[in-house]
């Protein structure tokens, strides 16, 4: 019977061994003994000498700082703590490689406001750092050694986070204003989008600013650096803010070195709506732009427009020009010359591509030699939507009809009115002159008038032997 409990207590302690790892090499090692011996070794009851081998060494320590010794393989706790206690681990050269130490609150000794610091020794580190805490009552943490001056993880006992500090993008207080005061017992992590109001003309995206909502408001324009992206450990992949432009400046954002949705800058105008996002290396931007309600540009002689960066359509509104009218002779008045059509659209553009632009020129006068009829006014465009232009009216003689107006290709196009014809009296034979085409958006020509810009007809002359009048030029006036 003795022999059986004799049998089971070396089983017990083989058991031991396979749960804490392989013992300090300083210390007798059972896996170089054979049962028989660890039996041999033990005090035999009733008499005679002889012990078991002391595979572990365990060492206890109260309320008190310990340095633990190179021989020691389980530090255990007796009593209660009264205070924070700092247990420092022998150096990971004189443990040995591979052997582990087991740290343990088998005392219950940690109650929540005082812990146990493991500390290195010299200059070891600990998992890559210079402690680990135990917090949690009946915590425990084991450590190898890698024989040089590493202790490391090979598994971990109980544990608590003491403290969470909210990151960018979360607070801890849903009652709070945007709190981010660390949460050191219980509570929630929300999400939230913090708003940053800046008011300056000169201002910063700062690599803080991940996730939150900047919003420029001055009536000045407004220069906004941003650094480049993934340098210094900053602005790295996936990060992400937004940017709002709440007053009437334009804000301008200008990385250092990165582009800015493949441009060197992006512009924002009054509300405009944008995120930023790094990819490593430029910014890329998701945009919500109200589009064409900036009045950007107003054509009156042909160009290239330029669209800045992130603008991505455009409405223009392009007139042709008006007609010109014609010479008289004799007593007969001059008819009206018609006015240019009128186009709008809404363009799909690419910023930083240039699209032609071509305004129509003016109608000329009719000569009073022949006379002749006024001169057509030309076609205006923005890229490919056009609106062409007035008719000048035919030569002069009685009952010449005035100019017809020009016609459009947008979405949204109106003809030009046509010029008045030079029949009409106001009795007693008197004849007047026929009054212009009205272009869209433009007064009427009255006799003896030039055509209203843009692209009015020009009003008939009511002389006799003279020369007629110049039609209005085309415009075209782009919202971005």
């Amino acid at each position: 019977m003795k022999l059986i409990e004799r049998l089971a207590g070396c089983l017990l302690v083989l058991g031991i061994l396979v749960l804490l790892g392989a013992p300090n090499t300083t210390q007798p090692n059972l896996s170089n003994m054979t049962l028989s011996q660890c039996i041999a070794n033990e005090p035999i009851l009733g008499g005679g000498t002889g012990s078991v081998p002391k595979c572990y060494a365990v060492h206890t320590t109260g309320d008190a700082a310990v340095v633990i010794a190179s021989t020691t393989n389980i530090e255990m706790t007796t009593t209660n703590l009264t205070a924070n206690r700092a247990w420092t681990l022998p150096s990971a050269s004189a443990y040995g490689q591979g052997n582990v130490i087991t740290i343990s609150d088998v005392a219950g000794a940690i109650n929540g406001a005082n812990t146990i610091t493991v500390t290195r020794a010299g200059s070891d580190t600990i998992n890559g750092a210079t402690t680990t805490v135990l917090s949690a009552q009946y915590g425990i943490v084991q450590l190898v050694s890698d024989g040089t001056s590493k202790w490391n993880f090979p598994a971990a006992g109980a544990g608590t986070v003491t403290s969470i500090t909210p990151g960018n993008g979360l607070v801890s207080s849903i009652t709070a204003s945007c709190s981010q005061s660390a949460i050191t017992t219980s509570g929630t992590l929300s999400g939230a989008m913090c708003v940053d109001a800046r008011t300056t003309t000169t201002e910063a995206i700062n690599d803080s600013d991940r996730a939150k909502i900047i919003t420029f408001s001055n009536s000045g324009a407004t220069a906004v650096s941003i650094a480049q992206a993934g340098a210094a450990s900053a602005f790295q992949s996936g990060w992400v803010t937004w940017a709002r432009n709440i007053n009437t400046g334009v804000v301008t954002i200008t990385p250092t070195t990165s582009t800015i949705d493949a441009s060197s800058t992006y512009t924002l105008r009054r509300g405009d709506f944008i995120a930023i996002i790094s990819d490593g290396t430029n910014y890329q931007v998701m945009a919500s732009r109200q589009c064409c309600t900036h009045l950007s540009q107003v054509y009156t002689s042909s160009t290239t427009y330029t669209p800045p960066p992130g603008v991505y359509f455009t409405r223009p509104q392009v007139w042709g020009g008006g007609g010109g009218s014609c010479g008289t002779a004799a007593a007969t008045p001059g008819a009206g010359g018609g006015a240019g059509g009128y186009s709008e659209d809404t363009i799909a553009v690419v910023p930083g591509s240039g699209v032609t632009v071509t305004v129509g020129a003016a109608g000329t006068a009719g000569s009073s030699t022949g006379p002749t009829g006024g001169g057509n006014g030309g076609q205006s465009a923005f890229g490919s939507m056009t609106a062409n232009g007035g008719t000048g009216s035919a030569a002069c003689s009685g009952g010449t009809a005035g100019g017809n107006g020009g016609s459009g290709n947008g979405t949204f196009n109106v003809t030009g009115g046509q010029g008045a014809n030079n029949n009409l009296s106001l009795g007693g034979g008197t004849l007047l002159p026929g009054a212009g085409g009205q272009a869209y958006g433009t007064p009427i020509a009255w006799g003896n008038n030039a055509g209203n810009v843009p692209g009015g007809g020009a009003g008939g002359i009511s002389s006799a032997s003279s020369n007629g009048i110049v039609g209005a030029k085309g415009q075209v006036n782009v919202w971005d």
